[in-house]
């Protein structure tokens, strides 16, 4: 497998899903919004640990 997703870009996922998480956790907003929240975090943090992001494969992908 290779690698698609940079160091700045996998900083940036980091940060985003940490913060999402928190939202999730911390803040006090309905329960299905705090799933949503974490939920959404942990599919951030998940492509930024293992350097691999399959939806952006797909998306960059060349057809031709």
């Amino acid at each position: 497998m290779f690698d698609n997703v940079g160091p700045s870009e996998r900083k940036l996922r980091i940060i985003a899903g940490l913060v999402l998480m928190v939202i999730g956790f911390a803040a006090p907003t309905p329960d299905q919004f705090n799933i949503a929240f974490t939920s959404l975090g942990v599919i951030l943090l998940l492509p930024a640990a293992l350097g691999f992001c399959p939806f952006k494969a797909l998306v960059l992908r060349k057809l031709s």
